[in-house]
């Protein structure tokens, strides 16, 4: 009984002092608060999703102009014979004919192609045009003729194998006697059989067609017969972000990042790495090209979650640390340049190490001049 009395002394006593707070300080509801929306938060396992829900990089971008006079979607003309002082590819891949996907790869070309109309002084609205364009159409084939320069831009389905072998050939002809090409590619990477390399695998950007179809591959063998259109004096630079190896890149993908490998199309039977530059062919001895790839022979190259302007996004590493090395100053040689992301990302989470191939005096020259 005792006990009883206690206890409803106390709730009395409690609910009379409750009261009294209310009709002291007046009552004020608070609501419950919201969850936050979905997409602020981006699991590493399925960054696709965010991507889907968010174009990759820029959410909700709306055309508000026409694209600048000097350029154009028109994708035939790769015949055109102008002669340039300065010619770039920018191509991306984030999704595939065959349905697989990547993440960061439509990021990584939308801020290549910002740079290299940035270096090349396009008027900073008409970049913004551009990229508004590049954004809205996920298939985007982008022509942009500036001066004595020329950019053109392959994304996704605009990316098959024999359009980026038309470009490849465009970049390295009709240069000026001492013209400069560029190629940033970023996309998978993955082998294919070769008959004509020492080991027997080519390596090969995976473009949107990608197939068992061997004319759906592009190995190293286009590069190096298109490398022979240049004269004396001309050059060609390369970045490329992707990676290729065998099916062991499952075990350097757990929980680390994004792997950009691709299972090679057909089943190759003793693959084996190559110990020099991957995807391209150049020998150490070239003289007129120079790779800066994303990561040796024997190992891949990374997607990785980075936070931009606020919130989280899915870049390249290697195409993330170069642009930002090169942003600080832009005079900055290859070799430079080189060495400032294999710093970071030698030492970082993935332990990824960028090569840097070709040319000697290539390598001592600005990269993106």
């Amino acid at each position: 009984m005792l006990i009883a009395f206690i206890l409803a002394a106390t709730i009395i006593l409690g609910g009379a002092a409750l009261v009294w707070l209310v009709l002291k300080k007046g009552f004020q509801w608070v609501p419950p608060q919201t969850a936050p929306p979905a997409s602020e938060s981006i699991p590493l396992e399925t960054p696709q999703e965010f991507l889907d829900e968010t174009h990759g990089t820029a959410p909700n971008i709306i055309i508000t102009g026409a694209l600048p006079d000097y350029a154009d979607t028109d994708d035939t003309a790769f015949e055109d014979k102008a002669q340039k002082r300065r010619k770039a590819v920018v191509c991306a891949l984030d999704r595939y004919a065959d349905g697989e996907t990547l993440s960061g790869c439509d990021r990584d070309g939308a801020n290549m192609t910002r740079r290299f109309l940035e270096r090349w002084e396009v008027p900073a609205s008409d970049v913004e045009r551009i990229l508004e364009h590049y954004w809205n159409q996920q298939d985007a084939f982008l022509r942009i003729r500036w001066k004595d320069s020329e950019l053109r831009v392959l994304r996704n389905a605009s990316a098959t194998c024999a359009r980026a072998t038309r470009a490849m050939q465009w970049a390295t002809t009709n240069l000026d006697p001492l013209g400069k090409a560029w190629w940033a590619q970023s996309s998978h990477g993955t082998q294919t059989p070769s008959t004509t390399e020492p080991d027997g695998l080519d390596e090969t950007w995976v473009m949107f067609d990608c197939s068992e179809n061997p004319e759906t591959w592009f190995t190293d063998n286009i590069i190096a017969a298109n490398r022979k259109h240049l004269q004396h004096g001309q050059s060609l630079k390369i970045i490329a972000d992707s990676c290729h190896s065998d099916e062991m890149l499952r075990e350097y993908g757990n929980g680390r990042g994004i792997v950009r490998y691709k299972k090679p199309p057909v089943e190759i039977i003793g693959a084996r790495q190559k110990k020099y530059s991957r995807l391209t062919g150049i020998p150490e001895t070239i003289e007129n090209a120079v790779l800066l790839s994303g990561c040796t022979a024997d190992s891949v190259s990374y997607t990785q979650k980075y936070m931009v302007d606020g919130r989280p996004v899915f870049e390249g590493a290697l195409t993330h640390e170069i642009l930002r090395v090169e942003a600080a100053t832009q005079t900055l040689t290859a070799r430079q340049v080189h060495s400032a992301v294999f710093t970071v990302l030698s030492h970082g989470k993935n332990k990824q190490e960028p090569q840097l191939s070709g040319a000697e005096y290539l390598m001592d020259e600005p990269l993106f001049f």
